[in-house]
């Protein structure tokens, strides 16, 4: 789970670090040649005196908008059930899928949200280059993302495509990604390859049917 104590002692360690680097000589000859040219200007002393304070106002900034909301979704991620999963809007789940095959191995970019050309998320392991278009779905998923996929594979020039989705694909839809060759990881190979590494998932074949079972009830 997020360790405040953790974060903590990267930023003592940071402060730390910058404090050395602020006691080498030559850095401190030209942090009093620039105090100098403040003063010079008649800038406000409390300014020449705490200017270089500035980068660690910086690294605050970044590390409470940027850092710490990244490490509480990664930790939201890792404990996401399906019933989590179920919930997540289209957006969040692309994400979700992006973390997923890193812990899978493989190296994962989401897309943007818009203006994708029918891959939600670019996957590369092993030199195999592979286009995900993403389904996060109550309903039955049908034919239109096999065939979005099938012409981003081109586009994105991929070896090989994939549909990954919660729910499952009509009957169409699933003859159509076995003639174009796309892969196809419904519920129940997700819940399958999420369990290598999420331990809140069904393991037993018999409880991963039964939760695809009460999904489409």
């Amino acid at each position: 789970m997020f360790n405040p104590f953790k974060l903590f002692l990267w930023w003592v360690a940071f402060v730390l670090v910058f404090g050395t680097i602020l006691s080498f000589p030559p850095v401190q000859h030209q942090m009093l040649r620039f105090d100098a040219f403040l003063t010079q200007r008649n800038v406000d002393t409390f300014f020449a005196d705490w200017w270089m304070l500035i980068p660690l106002l910086i690294v605050s900034i970044i590390i409470i908008t940027k850092i710490i909301p990244t490490i509480k979704k990664k930790q939201h991620f890792k404990r996401a059930n399906m019933t989590v999963i179920d919930q997540m809007d289209g957006f969040e789940f692309e994400e979700y899928l992006a973390y997923m095959f890193t812990k899978l191995g493989y190296k994962a970019k989401k897309t943007r949200n818009t203006g994708d050309y029918g891959a939600d998320v670019v996957l590369k392991k092993d030199g195999i280059k592979t286009v995900v278009q993403a389904k996060r779905y109550k309903n039955k998923v049908g034919i239109d993302a096999v065939q979005q996929i099938v012409g981003s594979k081109s586009y994105y020039k991929a070896d090989k495509a994939m549909v990954v989705t919660n729910s499952t694909l009509t009957g169409p839809a699933y003859k159509l990604a076995k003639v174009n060759g796309v892969e196809v990881w419904d519920r129940e190979k997700l819940i399958y390859e999420l369990s290598k590494f999420n331990t809140h998932l069904p393991k037993k074949k018999a409880e991963v049917q039964d939760n695809v079972i009460q999904f489409q009830r």
